[in-house]
């Protein structure tokens, strides 16, 4: 890997067997042999001076990697197949190759400077997470383990997940999609597709959906009827004027300001708003056509509190 180098660089390696660590600055070489296969081990190196940087790590089992806030510039893992969680964040890498690595459980790149990335050799990838890269485009189609994809801030246009099944939370928010398409995630927990320009969200094929984060859309309806399981839930800043709540027994968090409810349309919802058994549970409807003449006594009664 090559960086910028700072005063000190840090790198964090877990494997089995022994490693070895040159520099690049004509140093000792560093030797460290893993005391087991579940423990990271730190390396720490200052320099005389900033200057480029070429850092070489060698060993056969290294399974983890970290090299984050290490101002990288480059990073070349393709000779390293048995990696499997690989944390290369807040860095400056322009592109980062893991095509040869089939093990690949765990990636974090987050911010960086990546504009592409290919994942077609990554079947048994679990968790991805690429959010502040202007990548414009990601393709997950052949990552079908994959649990957790936190892709915000990419520049995205499009995004789709209809080959993940296990996908248990999505993090798409500011980006620039017109439409998500979830009706093949039926594990999806967590959902936050917040600061796009998404005009429908259907989620009648969610069941165990617990958060959900739409605000700043234009959703001018929703539909929660079928997530019973929902404990959160931000949408405001849509141009929402119906809402259909169902049952919600476990619901706590249910704020809608600034959208386009009546009175009408607010008395409605908290009339189907439960009285369930949870605690503080909060509610907030301001910046609506109809929040000042809403019948507010409704929720109070039902244990809401009105932020």
């Amino acid at each position: 890997m090559t960086l910028q180098s700072d005063d000190e660089v840090k790198i964090d390696l877990q494997g089995v067997g022994t490693a070895t660590i040159d520099w690049g600055d004509n140093s000792p070489v560093d030797s460290i042999t893993f005391k087991n296969k579940y423990t990271l081990e730190r390396l720490a190196h200052t320099y005389a001076q900033p200057a480029k940087q070429t850092i070489t790590i060698i060993g056969e089992g290294i399974a983890n990697f970290d090299c984050i806030y290490a101002n990288l510039t480059s990073l070349d893992v393709s000779h390293c197949p048995t990696l499997k969680e690989l944390r290369c964040y807040n860095n400056e890498l322009t592109t980062l190759n893991v095509s040869k690595n089939p093990e690949l459980t765990h990636l974090l790149c987050s911010n960086n400077l990546l504009t592409q990335l290919d994942l077609s050799q990554n079947a048994n990838l679990q968790d991805l997470q690429c959010d502040r890269n202007p990548l414009k485009t990601i393709d997950v189609s052949n990552n079908t383990a994959l649990k957790v994809l936190i892709t915000n801030s990419a520049e995205l246009t499009t995004l789709d997940i209809s080959k993940n099944p296990a996908l248990a939370t999505l993090n798409c928010g500011d980006n620039q999609l017109t439409t998500i398409d979830v009706s093949k995630n039926p594990a999806l927990d967590g959902l936050f597709c917040n600061k796009n320009q998404i005009t429908t969200l259907n989620l009648s094929k969610n069941p165990a959906l617990k958060n959900l984060n739409c605000e700043y859309n234009k959703l001018t309806t929703l539909d929660i009827s079928e997530n019973s399981a929902l404990t959160t839930l931000y949408s405001q800043k849509n141009q929402l004027s119906s809402f259909v709540i169902g049952d919600q027994p476990k619901l706590q968090y249910f704020f809608i300001p600034d959208n386009e409810f009546s009175e009408q349309a607010l008395n409605d919802i908290f009339q189907s708003l439960p009285a369930n058994d949870v605690k503080d549970k909060s509610i907030r409807y301001s910046n609506n056509p109809g929040a000042d003449a809403a019948n507010k006594s409704i929720i109070e009664k039902k244990g809401w509190t009105i932020k």
